[in-house]
């Protein structure tokens, strides 16, 4: 599956940052373990983004460079680019592969997003992160 995040910017990006998404984890029946709810077991996700507008909200896209996810601390790491630096009240989309799909429709709390922008290289200062999780439901869990 995809997961689809949309995120406002709280404090304006530069044009080189970073966004890391902190997932949480999932129980799975099948194997009888806990495990996050992003799969690197075969691949490393992916991540894509393209501007839109929806429901008058209009969405910046980055132009996504490194991406790596630690299962031991469930997060996924997104170097970006961007041709205009993104104002404080910007929306931002992206979406990532290899997301698991929940097994029931309980709200799947625990996501969370910090930006960092690049100071040289690799050398990252933190700009904005969440004071609180997020959730997630779905209308359509697998079966």
């Amino acid at each position: 599956m995809v997961l689809s995040v949309q995120f406002r910017v709280g404090s304006s990006l530069r044009q080189n940052g970073r966004i890391v998404l902190t997932v949480p984890q999932l129980y799975n029946p099948l194997g009888g373990v806990v495990q996050p709810v992003i799969d690197n077991s075969v691949s490393n996700p992916s991540v894509t983004s393209s501007a839109s507008t929806s429901g008058g909200i209009t969405y910046r896209a980055i132009s996504v460079g490194d991406v790596s996810f630690i299962s031991s601390s469930m997060s996924l790491t997104i170097d970006y680019t961007v041709s205009n630096s993104l104002a404080a009240g910007d929306w931002v989309q992206f979406s990532v592969t290899n997301f698991l799909n929940p097994i029931n429709y309980s709200p799947l709390s625990g996501f969370s997003i910090v930006t960092y922008d690049m100071q040289g290289t690799g050398n990252y200062a933190l700009i904005d992160q969440t004071t609180s999780s997020y959730s997630l439901s779905l209308s359509n869990p697998l079966p």
